[in-house]
Parts: structure tokens; sequence; C-alpha cells
């Protein structure tokens, strides 16, 4: 699961037994895999 937390970072937790990671959004991953995001309601 990838969450948007503000200043341009990303929280990422990508599977069980993998440590939670805080990365960048202009990183060499993200770009190619996030699209859009919204605030929820």
């Amino acid at each position: 699961m990838t969450r948007y937390v503000g200043g341009g970072q990303m929280v990422n937790s990508p599977r069980t037994g993998q440590s939670i990671r805080v990365e960048p959004v202009d990183g060499p991953y993200y770009p190619t895999v996030f699209v859009a995001a919204v605030r929820p309601g």
C-alpha cells in the first residue's frame, strides 16, 4: 500500500515482512506508476 503524505513524500509498505519506507515522489519508481491523487471528501 502506498500513501502520499505531503511534501513530495510517499509512504510505501510493499508487503508483509518488508520495512515501511518513506520515499520521494520524484524518485526512480513513482514517476512510472503514480498517475493521480485526490483528497477524500
